[in-house]
């Protein structure tokens, strides 16, 4: 059984926009994502991407079930606030993910982002 269970980002004072290390899913069935940030000034959105090339990636902005209904939106927002927020994917049919902060303004206390995973 593969497991993984990194911090995939960990900044402070971050001012521009951030992109994680990139994560391989060989084997991966499903991920859980926690994002903890903490901010009095920052305005910004947090995106979990995926890719099958680990060339060109895709915005997950929202998970969709297998009978095509959207369950749960994932792009979080920080807006001058501290957030711990999991997303959670089963069925993670990609072969590769990381997380981009989409910086707007502000300042960014810190940015933690954990992903764990498991698979067969």
């Amino acid at each position: 059984m593969r497991h993984i269970n990194d911090i995939i980002l960990n900044e402070v004072t971050v001012t521009a926009d951030k992109t994680s290390e990139v994560v391989t899913l060989n084997f991966i069935q499903d991920v859980a994502i926690q994002i903890v940030w903490s901010s009095t000034t920052c305005a910004g959105s947090i995106i979990p991407q995926v890719s099958n090339d680990r060339i060109n990636w895709v915005n997950l902005a929202s998970i969709t079930n297998s009978y095509g209904v959207i369950v749960s939106a994932i792009t979080k927002t920080v807006n001058n606030n501290n957030g711990n927020e999991m997303v959670v994917l089963n069925d993670a049919n990609y072969a590769y993910i990381r997380v981009f902060f989409d910086y707007t303004s502000g300042t960014l206390d810190s940015l933690q982002i954990t992903l764990n995973a498991k698979g067969c």
